[in-house]
């Protein structure tokens, strides 16, 4: 592998170690994939235990689900706002 100090670096950066054979750039991608349609500086605040108002869209999965519980107490608490 031509990219190997790039492979568990903390950063999913290139598209040729996103595979599977890679394991997904080392886990580096994981985030990345299981949410594709978030942008990539919402990533790191995902699925931290905090409700994290930058990833707190469909797209990110309400924050990795972190806001799941707070959405629904607003949804319950102000069910027309």
């Amino acid at each position: 592998v031509q990219y190997t100090p790039l492979i568990g670096d903390g950063v999913c950066a290139i598209e040729s170690l996103n595979v599977e054979e890679c394991g997904w750039d080392g886990g580096d991608c994981k985030l990345h994939n299981k949410y594709p349609g978030c942008p990539n500086y919402s990533l790191s605040y995902l699925d931290d235990n905090v409700c994290n108002y930058q990833s707190n869209t469909e797209a990110c999965g309400w924050d990795g689900g972190d806001c799941q519980a707070s959405n629904k107490a607003l949804q319950t608490n102000y069910p027309n706002c």
